[in-house]
């Protein structure tokens, strides 16, 4: 009788070395609807430095936050740089104490110009 399958092996965060790069992957399995077969694809999660410093990728920042606390990585890992997340900062906009209290940038600043110039919008 062979072993059981681990239910948690798809979600262990384990070093994957090619190119010269290090990258942090797990390996889970699909059906190849083709064939039938069961096969396995990498996912890449960052990459990892020589001194074990995790660097989260865009894969990592736009996985739901439930998916992010299924894995499991390695706890020698420096995982500083993940903990810097989004969810972790306060709801809201961030606190500004400059002068200026315009919060509008880009595309709307850039009309605002426009109409200003133009006329549109008379000058304060």
């Amino acid at each position: 009788m062979g072993r059981r399958p681990n239910p948690n092996a798809q979600y262990c965060v384990k070093p994957h070395v090619t190119k010269g790069y290090t990258y942090a992957s797990t390996q889970p399995s699909y059906v190849d609807p083709d064939t039938g077969k069961k096969k396995y694809r990498r996912i890449h999660w960052g990459t990892v430095d020589e001194n074990k410093k995790f660097i989260p990728s865009s894969a990592f920042y736009l996985a739901s936050p439930e998916e992010r606390e299924r894995l499991i990585f390695p706890e020698d890992w420096d995982m500083g740089e993940a903990e810097k997340l989004t969810e972790l900062r306060k709801p809201g906009r961030p606190e500004y104490s400059g002068e200026c209290h315009n919060r509008l940038y880009g595309d709307i600043w850039l009309l605002e110009q426009v109409a200003l110039r133009t006329g549109i919008q008379p000058r304060p």
